[in-house]
């Protein structure tokens, strides 16, 4: 009869418990990337401000599924391209990705992508602190290679001085997050006695 009742679950398409915590995870992570995003310091001489958003980005990138990451960091640029204020200092709107910084929003999808790739090669269900660092290295540095490609294209900056602009500022503020969520990413695969990919 349970096995008959979970059948019939699956079939109505009631969330069962890991669905329930896996769509739990994704909601959660979009929303923490939209609401870090108000965590908005502007720096001088550059379009591209300190926010909050890496952190999140690392941290879903590290403890949801592959797929549950991808997922909650498109949703939240589907949802601020369609006009939610999910951008950094409430902005929102498909004229966002025309403006210097919607590269760093690209960066953020593919950056889950790489870190999981990196967490996969350690061939077991939980990542050691060092590989969740170098992973996350990774990831940043994915991110900051879309935002500095994206910001050049946008205002006609070399490579270079847009490396100057993009990330040189945000590298001990990123380095900060990283370790922070390597931490927390760490301990809590410890307390749930595994981690997925």
């Amino acid at each position: 009869m349970i096995v008959r009742a979970k059948a019939i679950t699956k079939e109505r398409g009631i969330l069962t418990g890991e669905s329930a915590d896996r769509a739990i995870g994704i909601i959660f992570f979009l929303w923490a990337t939209a609401l870090s995003a108000y965590v908005y310091i502007p720096i001088p001489g550059t379009p591209v401000p300190i926010t909050l958003q890496t952190f999140f980005v690392l941290l879903a990138a590290a403890l949801l599924r592959r797929s549950d990451g991808l997922a909650a960091m498109s949703g939240y640029v589907a949802l601020g391209a369609l006009g939610l204020p999910f951008f950094a200092a409430g902005r929102a709107g498909l004229g966002y990705f025309f403006g210097p910084t919607a590269g760093y929003l690209v960066g953020f999808v593919l950056a889950v992508a790489v870190i999981k790739r990196v967490m996969a090669t350690q061939h077991s269900e939980r990542a050691t602190l060092p590989t969740l660092i170098v992973a996350m290295a990774a990831g940043i540095a994915v991110i900051y290679a879309c935002g500095i490609t994206w910001l050049a294209a946008i205002t006609r900056l070399s490579l270079t001085d847009a490396w100057r602009a993009g990330a040189l500022p945000f590298i001990a503020a990123d380095a900060f997050k990283l370790a922070t969520a390597a931490v927390i990413a760490q301990r809590y695969q410890a307390w749930r006695g595994r981690i997925t990919c």
